[in-house]
């Protein structure tokens, strides 16, 4: 299992990367009774639905979700 999962995050990594976007945090866990892994990637600038589709055909991605986190620190 955890040749697959570095594999994946090389590829999830290499398709951003290929778009120019940065990876600002990636965060990795695993559940190993089910032996799963998911990661939270947080990126520094808007993902194209293309490179969601690429994503998309990685085959160790079961499922993914964007969250729009973006807000204003000093906001008044």
């Amino acid at each position: 299992m955890e040749q697959r999962c570095a594999w994946c995050y090389w590829q999830v990594g290499t398709v951003l990367g290929d778009a120019n976007v940065n990876i600002g945090g990636y965060f990795l866990s695993r559940d190993m009774n089910n032996e799963k892994a998911f990661s939270v990637i947080r990126v520094d600038n808007k993902v194209s639905e293309e490179v969601l589709e690429a994503l998309q055909k990685i085959p160790e991605i079961l499922s993914f979700s964007k969250y729009n986190a973006n807000y204003e620190w000093n906001k008044k």
